[in-house]
Order: structure tokens, then sequence, then C-alpha cells
């Protein structure tokens, strides 16, 4: 029995460097053990603040999935390519943190839960959001009968048109498809918005991610 979570990482850009790796490393029970990304300069930055040894370091997620003994799979790749590694790592017996929002497209997170269903892991998406005091403060109220029954409710979150922009998001896609990391290109170039610029939203949440054992980790990012 594992007295720690063993997690790599897909993408180690600029979210994975400010978010996501500093809040792995703060656990006491979990470490990151391997990286991955088609970027070098963001690679090796990912392995300075996670420590990871050079022989450990990735361009391909498959191959780390093969050689690593991974528990935890965190993808903070661009948008457009979030399906094709989380799916590749639930296949590969991991469970998975991907960044928000889930995908690009209905069909991209129909083929993640499947994925998630068949694996028997968990899947969670990002939602840091549902985890701030305003949000535990309303889901209380609605828990405590405040606003009675509810049947209908609506949550916007504005975010800027096309960021990661597209033009970034279609390179990184690219370089993915050239460096055989990508099996088949993704649906959609574009994050899928709607008239007004708002990204369309679509996630599948799991509570937290535990390993086989006694270890629990709840970890926001």
């Amino acid at each position: 029995m594992r007295d720690k979570l063993r997690v790599g990482f897909v993408g180690t850009g600029g979210i994975a460097r400010g978010q996501h790796i500093p809040a792995w490393m703060a656990r006491t029970d979990a470490e990151v053990v391997a990286i991955c990304d088609i970027d070098p300069d963001a690679a090796a930055q990912g392995a300075k603040l996670t420590e990871v040894d050079k022989d450990r370091v990735y361009e391909d997620y498959d191959k780390m999935l093969e050689e690593e003994d991974l528990d935890v799979v965190d993808v903070c790749t661009p948008n457009c390519v979030h399906m094709p590694p989380t799916v590749a790592a639930l296949e590969a017996g991991c469970h998975v943190f991907v960044e928000k929002p889930v995908a690009t497209s209905a069909d991209e997170v129909r083929k993640m839960i499947a994925a998630r269903d068949r694996s028997k892991k968990l899947l969670c998406v990002t939602q840091n959001m549902r985890f701030s005091d305003e949000a535990i403060a309303a889901k209380r109220f609605v828990d405590e009968g405040g606003i009675g029954d509810p049947y209908w409710a609506k949550a916007e979150y504005l975010r800027a048109r096309g960021v990661p922009a597209a033009e970034i998001a279609e390179r990184s896609a690219a370089a993915m498809r050239r460096a055989k990391t990508v099996s088949r290109p993704p649906t959609q170039k574009r994050p899928a918005l709607n008239t007004k610029g708002r990204m369309r939203l679509t996630s599948d949440i799991c509570p937290a991610i535990q390993p086989k054992g006694d270890v629990s980790t709840k970890t926001r990012v």
C-alpha cells in the first residue's frame, strides 16, 4: 500500500505551473513523479518546479503512461486537446484531473465520460469556483431550504473570447499531431462559444480522487 499518490502531468504551461503543480507539491500525500509537454521550455520549467528527473520528462504522453506507474494524471493541455490524453490516462488505469472547460464539444465530453465508466476510475474537472466561499454558502442556503424547492437555476462565468488564444490552441494541436501524441485531430479547433462570447462549460465532477489504499486527496486547483 502506497503512502503517496503518484501524479503525472500532461501539459506544464502557465496554468499547470501557476496553480496545479504548487497545489500538488504542497500536499504530503502526493508526489509529482513524471511530466509530459511537447514544448521543451515548458517541460524544463515544469521539471524544475517538480524536481522530476530528466529521464521522467516526456514529449509523448502515451510513452509516459506506458513507462510510469501513476495513480493520477493531471491534464493541463489547451482546451481543444483535453480529450485525447484524458481518455488515454483513464484507459491506462489512472484517475484524471482535467482543466476546465472539460472539452470543446459535447461529443468529446461523451467520449471522456464513457472512458471513465469503462475504466471505473474517477474523472474530475477542476471547477475550482465550486469551492469558493460564495458557492459553498449558496449551496448551504439551498440545502437548508432557503429558496424552497428549486426547479430551475442559471449560473454564468465570463471569460475573454479565445483564451487560450485560438491561434495558440491551433498551433498546439498541430504540434501535438506532428509529435504523434494525438491519434486523430480534435473535432473542433476552437473553443465552443455562444453568440455572446461565453464559454460553454460541460463538466462531470467528482469530489475527490482516492488511490488503492487509505490516502485521499481533496486538492483544490
